[in-house]
């Protein structure tokens, strides 16, 4: 099964947070994530380990060789085999548009719209660390919710 990793999971799992060992476990047979989502994860680390900084711009200038950096040096895993960043594209534009109303009530972010417009686009589950999530109407996001307990 195939789900959506929220950037609050995926950095769960980079920095050894509570719920790393099930975000862990979830990804085994494969996540996606979008990119709008990896610039969250990385932005954070680039904040929490300032070493970090210089090494997610050499993975920027290996991509626009098209070299695919799959781990940032320094011990801090970015993307395993089994986790494939998805392009955020116009349709996710307009679905996070429309999301908005859905999820305001649970203060849900531009990024965490992107998240569950993705989960929409490819029929997957999200998974997040984010309790506010469970207050979502499944119905009115067309998303299953995975809340990884912390």
């Amino acid at each position: 099964m195939t789900v959506v990793l929220d950037a609050s999971a995926w950095l769960a799992y980079l920095l050894d947070e509570a719920g790393a060992s099930a975000v862990e476990d979830l990804v085994v047979d494969g996540a996606v994530m979008s990119s709008v989502n990896l610039a969250e994860v990385c932005s954070r680390l680039a904040d929490v380990r300032r070493d970090v900084a210089a090494v997610l711009e050499r993975a920027a200038s290996a991509l626009s060789r098209s070299e695919q950096p799959r781990f940032v040096t320094s011990g801090l895993p970015v993307l395993p085999e089994t986790v494939e960043v998805l392009p955020f594209t116009e349709a996710d534009a307009w679905t996070v548009g429309g999301l908005r109303l859905a999820t305001r009530d649970a203060g849900l972010s531009l990024g965490d719209r992107a998240c569950l417009a993705l989960a929409r686009r490819i029929d997957a589950s999200v998974v997040t660390t984010n309790k506010r999530w469970l207050d979502l109407d499944p119905v009115a996001t067309g998303v299953d919710v995975i809340v990884v307990p912390t």
